[in-house]
């Protein structure tokens, strides 16, 4: 089989859920004997290109064709970001058009825009499936600006659902919510996200003496840090705890205590794992998530989850490895902290190895992978 992926960028040069899941599938589809072309999109300012095989291992090498695409030149006004998408939409398909003799084509977010418009000008072009990962723009938002947002994004998002031959979701609610939003006319495949074997921990050891929490995001308010904070605050006086924030959260706004550290942005793994290798509970209180990679590292290294019932979360978390809880909800929070602070070793311990075991048996990358590739075969 022979498959185009199609994205706005790739991990590590570009940080995100759609980039890092980019690269992953592409690194698992070629380890399965598929032979990927990978379009991705770039900065202008970024003139020469890493080696990027250097991220492929030889073997894998010999099933990928890479073609990276410099991106337009940014904008700045209203709606620049749907004209931008569509902007690189068109650099990726004036490459794509020469390279059409594949199977599928595997389009993430906005990529695949220009070439499913050109597929009614030519019928006989491979299936086209898009993957918007956490269908934000239908999701709870967090403020008044974010709401209008939304509903500016969605009529564009809704145009490329109805020009794909299939929509990739990530499950739980979104699978229902693209199902309606397609009103039953179209295929809808669900693709997880996934991790690497080498996040899984070996044995899951004892809980801290302090219990230590983990939160690991971008500085944005769909996030949720405006919630967290507030729960930290009235949480602090009362009990015995340590909150570890990844992300680069404004100095002005972050808690002065020596039991809140903040490690400010993050990009080495190296570091990311040692953070969670001494974590005991993750925290992801988000208003708006598809499957977040940070929640499955968490689990795979041994933690148990807090996090929001929004997209795919539900998947991932439960009672049986953690507290799944409303967003947007500061009391529904702090209950589910003080639930943690107070579970005995034996109940804590029993969620963090239920986490490892859910990463285990439904999301390593080989699983995931060869899930894709059956549901892509199907529609083929």
């Amino acid at each position: 089989m022979q498959i185009a992926l199609l994205s706005d960028g790739i991990f590590p040069f570009v940080m995100g859920g759609m980039q890092k899941h980019t690269y992953y599938l592409t690194k698992y589809l070629a380890q399965a004997g598929v032979d990927v072309d990978l379009y991705f999109t770039y900065p202008p300012g970024q003139d020469v290109m890493p080696d990027l095989h250097s991220l492929f291992t030889a073997e894998e090498v010999e099933h990928i064709r890479i073609q990276p695409i410099k991106r337009a030149a940014p904008q700045r006004f209203p709606g620049h970001y749907v004209w931008e998408s569509y902007k690189h939409s068109e650099r990726i398909w004036d490459v794509l058009r020469h390279r059409l003799d594949v199977d599928f084509i595997y389009a993430q977010g906005f990529s695949g825009w220009k070439a499913m418009e050109m597929k009614k000008e030519r019928p006989d072009m491979p299936k086209i499936g898009v993957n918007f990962h956490g269908f934000e723009m239908w999701q709870k938002p967090a403020t008044f600006k974010t709401r209008l947002e939304h509903w500016l994004l969605r009529p564009f998002v809704r145009k490329n659902l109805k020009l794909a031959d299939v929509v990739l979701v990530l499950g739980h609610k979104l699978t229902p919510l693209v199902s309606h939003l397609l009103d039953g006319k179209k295929t809808a495949l669900e693709s997880a996200n996934g991790v690497t074997t080498d996040w899984l921990t070996a044995s899951i050891r004892n809980r801290s003496q302090q219990m230590r929490f983990v939160f690991m995001g971008r500085y944005e308010r769909r996030k949720g840090i405006e919630e967290l904070h507030a729960t930290i605050k009235q949480l602090l006086p009362d009990f015995n705890f340590q909150f570890d924030i990844v992300g680069p959260i404004p100095t002005h706004l972050q808690i002065r205590s020596d039991r809140v550290k903040y490690w400010g942005l993050v990009r080495e793994e190296r570091t990311v794992r040692s953070i969670l290798a001494k974590g005991d509970v993750l925290v992801c209180p988000s208003y708006a998530e598809g499957m977040p990679t940070v929640i499955l590292e968490a689990m795979a290294s041994g933690l148990a989850i807090i996090a929001t019932n929004v997209g795919a979360v539900g998947d991932l978390v439960s009672e049986d490895n953690g507290w799944i809880i409303p967003p947007g909800e500061t009391a529904a929070l702090q209950s589910a902290m003080i639930a943690a602070l107070t579970d005995s070793n034996a109940a804590l311990s029993k969620k963090r190895a239920a986490s490892c075991k859910r990463v285990r048996n439904a999301y390593l990358w080989q699983r995931v992978a060869a899930k894709t590739i059956e549901g892509i075969e199907s529609v083929v």
